[in-house]
């Protein structure tokens, strides 16, 4: 029968948009569709199955295309919501009541479909009794339990508090991979597909009645009467949704990887500050010992003379912040260009271990003050090393901007922090923008980071990418937002003063072709807007919690700095940098990225991009014409 469609001339012509918008503007369709079989005569009867079939066909390759742009195949949203989500009693009740429902209708959607797909296939009994049954005054009707689950779903209270349970920041917004907003607009996706395939249930089923009884009656008004009903639980429900859709979080970040794997999940800023033990006289230029080790706040690795442990450090060129930790003390030395440490631990003549003691690969080296003259003591002081640039430090940033190709109308989609070259870099997910604001799920890849080394002379530091030092090692925590009508384009970092700023790449786009205007715009957080310096004191690394990482921290800046002495003896840089990739479930254009802190007290926590989803809500509109009958 499928064959025959061509017979009828028509189609149905649906821009794959976000979830919502397409199933909306396939509702305008299928209340335009349907009405064109109410005045069918009965000569043509038969060729109305053909239709219907017709238009099942279409209905479901674009509820399935829709379908097929959800990450999750096994289990649709309501059903992930009853196994994920730690909703109390009374909603998990209405869930399973929606639910139940749900499972219904779709059998009857089925059954139904094939009915009118291999209609001289049954007996025209069996497919009266099933008509009947569709509209029959039972609970187990099609109308009544398209009316319980659209009772439960506009029940005051449910949405508010099924929306104060999606948070980005639980194990549902987590496994769902995307923004509350985005969780809400797929949530009525399929409720107004169950609208959708209860409306077909029920015109097929009228028009079976008209086909196969023997009275050849006509329920034109019925069908009529179910086009309204059909448009007034869409406009409900859109009604009731939109407002919380408008309000919630359009925030889609990665929750805590499970286990940390280093150049997977995570990336370090590696050989930048490091705990360094440097005797007195190798840290004055006159090679004395008379002044305390707290007086050397500033200075440099001078030159070793008879020091044999002198001898065996890599130098450093910037020596901070030295103390005494006491007369005496063993070291074991770690493999440092391939650890990213100076010393496993620390062992103080005290019994004080800096670091975690454990049997050294290495040979451990006993350190003691010694007098280089009558008066004076050469103690061996405790100070923090700031690398510079050598051939093992990684503590470059990438600043040169990462666009999207917007002469193939691809907008950025998704965001991570990766390391290349020994370079952070911002690399960004491209999709190509078509109608009403979708993301072709088909043309969606991550660009590779740009492939330069920071020893080629055609890249400066400071223009192409910043090397972090001790007078420049601050980063902004911010989110930067497109101006409403662009969508973001690109990304980057800036140096602007001392300090690292987020900015981001926009471009205007119509809307309803999805045709990008071949512009960037460049838009910079205003620094004005930036909080306090976010508290680094003593911690250890983030990868040794076995706790949650729940406190995020945004609208201030962090210094890289060194982990703390008594717990790491100083050896790594703190925050490390998450470096899961962030992206939406179901591709989407972006309104916004951020740049945030994770952590909990005591540890360094994580640097990690964020990034908002756009904003459909203002384009959420069922938009019905007038039925086209003469009833």
């Amino acid at each position: 029968m499928r064959s025959s469609l061509s017979c009828f001339l028509f189609v149905i012509s649906i821009s794959f948009v976000s979830c919502s918008l397409a199933l909306f503007e396939l509702s305008t369709k299928v209340t335009n569709l349907l009405s064109e079989t109410i005045d069918t005569d009965n000569s043509t009867q038969k060729l109305v199955l053909l239709r219907l079939d017709g238009i099942t066909v279409e209905i479901n390759d674009i509820i399935g295309q829709i379908g097929r742009m959800e990450k999750y195949r096994k289990w649709n949203i309501i059903s992930r919501m009853l196994r994920n989500l730690p909703v109390i009693n009374d909603r998990k009740s209405t869930l399973q009541d929606i639910r139940v429902s749900q499972i219904y209708l779709n059998n009857y959607y089925r059954t139904m479909e094939k009915y009118v797909r291999d209609a001289d296939e049954y007996n025209s009994t069996a497919v009266l009794d099933f008509a009947n049954k569709v509209l029959s005054d039972s609970e187990n009707s099609v109308s009544s339990l398209v009316d319980l689950l659209y009772q439960k779903v506009l029940d005051e209270g449910f949405v508010e508090n099924l929306v104060n349970e999606i948070q980005p920041n639980d194990n549902y917004y987590c496994r769902e991979r995307q923004s509350t907003a985005e969780i809400l607009h797929t949530f009525m996706n399929e409720v107004q597909t169950m609208n959708i395939k209860s409306f077909i249930t029920v015109h097929a089923a009228y028009k079976i009645k008209e086909i196969y009884s023997n009275t050849r009656e006509s329920f034109k008004k019925e069908i009529v009467n179910g086009n309204k009903n059909f448009q007034t639980r869409t406009s409900k429900l859109l009604s009731a949704l939109k407002p919380y859709i408008g309000r919630a979080s359009l925030e889609l970040r990665r929750c805590d990887p499970q286990p940390y794997i280093y150049g997977e999940t995570y990336v370090e800023i590696r050989n930048f500050f490091h705990g360094i033990i440097i005797n007195k006289v190798n840290l004055d230029p006159n090679g004395s010992c008379k002044k305390e080790c707290n007086f050397y706040s500033y200075t440099k690795h001078y030159n070793c003379g008879s020091n044999e442990w002198c001898r065996k450090e890599t130098t450093c060129s910037k020596v901070i912040d030295c103390q005494y930790v006491d007369s005496s003390m063993e070291v074991c030395p770690s493999k440092m260009h391939t650890t990213n440490r100076r010393y496993e631990y620390v062992k103080l003549g005290n019994g004080r271990v800096l670091g975690k003691e454990k049997p050294c690969s290495t040979h451990v080296t006993s350190l003691e003050t010694y007098r280089n003259s009558v008066f004076w003591k050469c103690s061996y002081c405790f100070c923090l090393c700031d690398e510079g640039r050598k051939f093992y430090t990684q503590n470059h940033i990438n600043m040169r901007p990462v666009e999207s190709h917007i002469h193939r109308n691809m907008v950025v989609t998704g965001l991570r922090l990766v390391e290349h070259n020994r370079i952070i870099h911002l690399q960004i997910q491209e999709g190509k923008l078509v109608s009403n604001g979708q993301i072709d799920p088909k043309i969606v890849q991550w660009l590779p980071p740009e492939d330069y080394e920071i020893t080629q002379s055609t890249y400066a530091n400071g223009e192409d990418y910043h090397t972090l030092s001790w007078e420049k090692r601050d980063l902004q925590l911010v989110d930067v937002m497109a101006e409403e009508g662009n969508v973001v384009t690109g990304v980057g970092f800036k140096l602007v003063g001392n300090n690292l700023r987020l900015r981001i790449f926009t471009s205007p786009f119509n809307f309803t072709t999805g045709e990008l205007t071949k512009t960037f715009k460049e838009v910079l957080e205003n620094s004005t807007k930036i909080g306090s310096q976010l508290n680094m004191n003593a911690v250890d690394i983030p990868t040794r919690s076995n706790w949650p990482l729940n406190q995020f921290t945004t609208n201030k800046f962090v210094k890289f700095t060194n982990s703390d002495y008594e717990k790491d003896a100083g050896q790594s840089t703190v925050p490390f940098i998450d470096a899961q990739p962030v992206e939406s479930a179901n591709p989407v254009p972006l309104s916004g990225v951020g740049i945030f802190h994770k952590g909990r007290p005591k540890f360094g926590g994580f640097i990690a991009p964020r990034i908002f989803t756009y904003n459909f809500t203002k384009h959420l509109e069922p938009g019905f014409s007038q039925l086209k009958t003469n009833d």
